[in-house]
């Protein structure tokens, strides 16, 4: 015979997301206002930070050259504005070893040049 056990609160454990901390009490008191802000600022940014914006430049062979070897294999071109130069250095850098494992033809030396210029020109300030 199959016997089915509800197990209370205390017994599953502590709640593993924000929003059970916050709805059990575990940030009571004066922190849940604030949790509870911090989490609705933090999708909010979430949120804009994913909208599709127009890129710029994108008439310009910087910008098409960006939008086709920055974003027209493996995932969208991200926005220049969200990175700041310094980010976009580290990232292209990175970039290069995904794209050999991947099979895919690194940057030319011409081409990382041209792309680390629009996206400095571009790139976000913070």
């Amino acid at each position: 015979m199959l016997r089915v056990v509800k197990l209370t609160r205390r017994e599953q454990g502590p709640p593993t997301s924000s929003f059970g901390k916050l709805r059990t009490g575990l940030w009571s008191g004066r922190a849940a206002p604030a949790v509870a802000i911090a989490l609705a600022a933090l999708s909010l940014v979430s949120t804009t930070a994913c909208q599709k914006r127009a890129l710029p430049e994108r008439d310009t062979y910087a910008g098409q050259l960006y939008a086709s070897r920055c974003g027209g294999q493996c995932h969208v071109p991200f926005d220049p504005r969200s990175m700041t130069p310094a980010m976009w250095q580290v990232q292209i850098s990175a970039m290069d070893d995904k794209m050999r494992a991947a099979g895919i033809a690194p940057l030319t030396p011409e081409q990382r040049k041209t792309i680390m210029d629009y996206l400095t020109r571009n790139a976000g300030t913070n």
